[in-house]
Parts: structure tokens; C-alpha cells; sequence
């Protein structure tokens, strides 16, 4: 009965502890592209996968999200269970610019007649907001944080 409690106690506190460093642009191309949300789709396709998306959520607003991503996936050979992948994005949104690369690792692992892949992305995400181009409808901010 106490392993149940320390089984459900961890549970709880793993559901509902927050992720940090951790952000997920904002995407509807994760049916066509996998590698956005999940490494361990790295090869899924048995062959060498390319994918070029762009994204640009409410047209005619300045500073809308746009999201643009470059992919490339593919298992390293017909017999081996380790597949290898790469990932570039540009996210803007407002005056913020992001930019990722990735590296994506997989292993598979048949199962019957459908197979269990596992794994692994790493990475650099760089992001830059410049202060200087927001724009306020009553002239200087007070703010002395934004103004310098």
C-alpha cells in the first residue's frame, strides 16, 4: 500500500511540476513535420525525409508569429535501429527573433509488427529582443526599465 502512495505522490508531482527552458513555438505542421514535438520520430519514414514549412498566424498584423523550419531525417542504414536528423527554425513575434539548430538521435526497436523509437534532440536556441523598436500610443513609456 505505500508504494502505491509514493507511486502516486511522485505521479502528481511530476504531472504538475513546470518545465523550464523548454518552449514550443507555436505550429500546426507537427502532422507533416514530427520533429517539432517529438525526437523519437527521427526516421519513422524508413528513407531520407526533407521538410520545409513556414507559418504566418494573423495575416495583415504587424509583428505576427511566423514560424519557418528546415528539417532532415533519416535512418543511417536498411539494417541498423539508429536514425540521425537535423532541425533549423527562425520563430519572429514582435520584436523578438529566435533561431534554433538541433540534432536529432533515435533508436527503434521492433515490436510485432510495428516498432518502438526512442529519442533524443539537442540543441542551440539563440533569441533576441530589441526594445528599441516597440511602439506606444502615448508617446515615452515611463517605465525607466524600458526606456534605458
Amino acid at each position: 500500500m505505500k508504494g502505491r502512495l509514493y507511486t502516486l505522490i511522485l505521479f502528481i508531482v511530476a504531472v504538475h511540476s513546470a518545465a523550464i527552458a523548454q518552449q514550443v513555438p507555436i505550429t500546426s505542421q507537427y502532422l507533416t513535420n514530427g520533429l517539432i514535438i517529438n525526437p523519437a520520430y527521427t526516421g519513422t519514414r524508413e528513407a531520407l525525409s526533407a521538410n520545409l514549412s513556414y507559418r504566418k498566424q494573423w495575416a495583415k498584423i504587424t509583428g505576427a508569429p511566423q514560424f519557418q523550419t528546415l528539417s532532415l531525417h533519416s535512418p543511417i542504414n536498411n539494417k541498423e535501429k539508429v536514425s540521425l536528423g537535423l532541425m533549423a527554425d527562425y520563430l519572429t513575434y514582435g520584436v523578438t527573433k529566435d533561431v534554433g539548430i538541433y540534432a536529432f538521435y533515435a533508436y527503434s526497436v521492433r515490436l510485432g509488427r510495428g516498432k518502438l523509437s526512442m529519442g533524443l534532440k539537442g540543441g542551440l536556441d539563440l533569441s533576441n529582443t530589441n526594445y528599441n523598436k516597440l511602439q506606444f500610443p502615448d508617446g515615452n513609456p515611463t517605465d525607466p526599465l524600458l526606456t534605458g
